[in-house]
């Protein structure tokens, strides 16, 4: 009796464990999604008034089991869709909402959801594949795409564009959007009550560096360091704190391929100062490893006064 009542016991507890440790486990993440429709933009979908959709979800525990979860549906306007506990949403008028679930003290991703009266209204604007993030001084062009409740594009929309902030994020009536500044900002565009946007942020400056270290030649006198800097596709010829030349009349800049003849260079600009750090843009459509060699050379006399070779 004594070992029956051991197995009856080791079978009851065995039981009990088969089928709750998936549900038992730390429940992850609670996921929704639209039985029928694709989503747009990744959150978004539509429909008619008098339609009905359904929605369902799914579990993840901390082991990567997958299940089917008891949960609580949501509508945050249940005026233009409400939703019961089985995810049946009902279309009931023009607007929108947002249907969510929650449960084991988690809430899911949300789904927007556009309510239009007919398939000649916008029901969702989509941008496709955007890079959110652009260095200042460069730009993209914005395409919007303007679906109807049936994921249908309407032609000929008008498209009405602005920025929460024109003095970061620009944006033409054509949706060419422009970083000014850092920061970020959104970008939205608007077709009568329907608005699709993009949070955009700056991202950081490429810049890519090569410094020479000058040094005299024909007799004259030199020393110090030079930085050819290319920032966001931008030039410029820093010469440093330590810099110094002899005196000479009309000195000017110029990068060349040749430690000693300006030959094929280009002029830079006019030396200002014959010691101490200073900048100078370098002229437009100059690459940044087009020249080799900074040289301050002396128009009067034709001679070069200084060279650096710029190094990685």
């Amino acid at each position: 009796m004594k070992i029956l009542s051991i197995l009856l016991i080791s079978a009851l507890v065995m039981s009990s464990c088969i089928g709750t440790d998936v549900i038992e486990d730390q429940v992850t993440t609670i996921s929704i999604l639209p039985d029928e429709g694709e989503l747009v933009n990744g959150s978004d979908i539509s429909g008619l008034v008098g339609a009905e959709k359904s929605f369902n979800a799914s579990a993840t525990n901390d082991r990567g089991k997958t299940f089917v979860p008891e949960i609580n549906w949501t509508s945050s306007n249940p005026a233009v869709a409400s939703i019961d506990n089985d995810g049946l949403v009902r279309l009931l008028t023009r607007g929108n909402t947002i249907i969510s679930a929650s449960g084991y003290n988690l809430q899911s991703n949300s789904i927007n959801l556009s309510v239009r009266g007919d398939e000649n209204e916008a029901a969702i604007i989509s941008f496709g594949e955007v890079n959110s993030t652009l260095p200042v001084g460069e730009s993209l062009q914005l395409i919007a795409d303007v679906l109807n409740a049936d994921g249908n594009a309407i032609a000929d929309a008008l498209v009405e564009w602005s920025s929460s902030n024109e003095d970061i994020f620009s944006v033409t009536e054509n949706g060419f959007v422009s970083a000014l500044t850092e920061g970020s900002a959104t970008v939205t565009a608007r077709v009568d009550e329907t608005t699709g946007s993009i949070t955009f942020s700056t991202s950081e400056a490429t810049t890519n560096v090569r410094i020479g270290e000058f040094r005299g030649i024909n007799g004259y006198r030199a020393e110090g360091n030079a930085e050819l800097i290319e920032s966001n596709g931008v030039l410029t010829l820093e010469l440093l704190e330590n810099f110094s030349t002899s005196n000479g009349p009309d000195l000017y800049l110029y990068l060349s391929n040749s430690e000693s003849s300006i030959n094929g260079g280009i002029e830079v600009g006019a030396l200002r100062s014959n010691s101490g750090a200073d900048s100078y843009t370098v002229p437009s459509g100059i690459t940044f490893s087009q020249y080799d060699h900074v040289i301050i050379y002396c128009k009067p006399f034709g001679v070069g006064f200084a060279t650096a070779a710029l190094e990685d």
